[in-house]
């Protein structure tokens, strides 16, 4: 097409304008506002706890996750360390049971005997509470015996009882295994070692982490905050047991 001559300087004026403009700036990622999460959960871990009055204190929005029993496999086939702390909470008191597992170095993931474990985990059934979860830092050679593990588990659940897993925040970034993992819910763990810690800290300051099934719960450490407030909430002693009082001001600090 032949543009008329009076008609090529200005355009070639607009364009060079247009050209000089500096490019608009990337959006800010979304910082979601800070309210309280639908629900808390207290980790409890060893020592003597006493949390009665958390209930009436939280108006029954804190539950409490203890430690049940831990199960550690060996060569040699399942050694058990039941809970021996003792354990105060309300009767309104919402909890579940955590049942740790762990591996010594020298064992290979074809010696498990998934049977034997859920036998060994069991007995947690029978206690007063309303959920499972199992904590289990699981190796990738072992991941297809902790998925029969806890499909097996899923299938003894008492009615009404839920199911949790623990996952590391590398699991919910690019080590991505827990699509099909027949859980209830999934509370990734965000004060592991420093370089995976930062890591997914620094993809919830961009958004929701990658893995969908890690976005509604987050597990921290008393003391952190989450750059990006969950529906439930998880946390861990700093040190020490949890009173009411620490409870409900760890509580208040991720608020404010």
């Amino acid at each position: 097409m032949d543009w008329p001559n009076e008609l090529l300087v200005p355009l070639s004026l607009a364009l060079l304008a247009a050209c000089s403009q500096p490019a608009a700036p990337a959006p800010e990622p979304e910082v979601p506002e800070r309210t309280a999460p639908a629900e808390a959960t207290l980790w409890v871990w060893h020592g003597a706890t006493d949390l009665r009055g958390l209930a009436e204190a939280s108006e029954g929005r804190v539950g409490v996750a203890y430690l049940a029993r831990t199960v550690i496999i060996r060569r040699g086939g399942l050694f058990v360390r039941p809970r021996r702390s003792p354990l105060h909470l309300d009767e309104a008191t919402r909890r579940s049971a955590v049942v740790r597992i762990e591996v010594e170095p020298d064992v290979s993931a074809d010696a498990v005997d998934v049977d034997a474990l859920i036998a060994e985990i069991a007995p947690v059934l029978e206690d007063r509470a309303s959920g499972l979860q199992i904590d289990f830092d699981a190796p990738a050679s072992f991941r297809a015996s902790y998925a029969e593990l806890l499909r097996g588990l899923k299938e003894r659940l008492p009615e009404g009882w839920v199911l949790e897993m623990t996952a590391l925040g590398s699991w919910c970034l690019q080590d991505r295994w827990l699509a099909e993992v027949p859980v209830d819910r999934v509370v990734p763990m965000l004060f592991g070692p420093g370089h995976e810690r930062e890591l997914t800290f620094a993809a919830l300051r961009e958004g929701p982490l990658p893995e969908a099934r890690c976005r509604a719960s987050h597990g921290i450490r008393e003391g952190q905050r989450t750059p990006r407030m969950p529906d439930r909430l998880y946390l861990f002693p700093s040190d020490g047991p949890w009173t009411v009082e620490r409870a409900m001001a760890a509580l208040d600090a991720q608020r404010s």
